[in-house]
């Protein structure tokens, strides 16, 4: 991102309101699926109803790519680093803060992972099934304030 930030901010800007309506409507559509969803599947259930490990990622980078407040939050802060805006040959500066935008996501998964690790006996079936329907429910909520957003600037 910060080699190419002019252009990614004009595209990002250009299109706002398409990654808006498919960022809304993705995280309804995720929403909706996540509420009724039972945290462990019952002894019957077939494994390869799950969708694969690429499935699964594929999934993941569209909600990430379409995810505006992810977007609009990332941008301010590549475009605010004038050394590297100014000097786009400067690949030592981009490369440092693209190792550090890493880093970060590494520590944050690292210890998301370890305080789930550490937590996970405790975890019951109805405190997980409580966690899908209110991470079900906000996600629909966000979805359709994104949608009612865009609703709204159109009108």
């Amino acid at each position: 991102a910060p080699f190419g930030i002019t252009s990614v901010s004009d595209l990002i800007t250009g299109h706002l309101t398409l990654i808006k309506i498919v960022g809304g409507l993705l995280l309804i559509g995720f929403g909706m699926s996540v509420i009724p969803r039972t945290p462990h599947p019952e002894e019957g259930e077939e494994e390869d109803a799950r969708p694969s490990k690429l499935g699964a990622a594929v999934a993941s980078f569209v909600m990430c790519v379409t995810n505006p407040a992810l977007l609009l939050g990332f941008a301010p802060v590549f475009a605010g680093l004038d050394e590297i805006g100014r000097a786009p040959d400067n690949y030592t500066s981009a490369a440092e803060l693209t190792l550090g935008v890493l880093a970060g996501g590494l520590v944050w998964w690292l210890l998301l992972a370890s305080v789930v690790a550490r937590f996970r006996r405790r975890i019951t079936v109805p405190w997980l099934r409580s966690i899908n329907i209110v991470a079900g429910v906000a996600l629909t909520i966000f979805g359709g304030l994104l949608l009612a957003d865009v609703a709204i600037n159109i009108f």
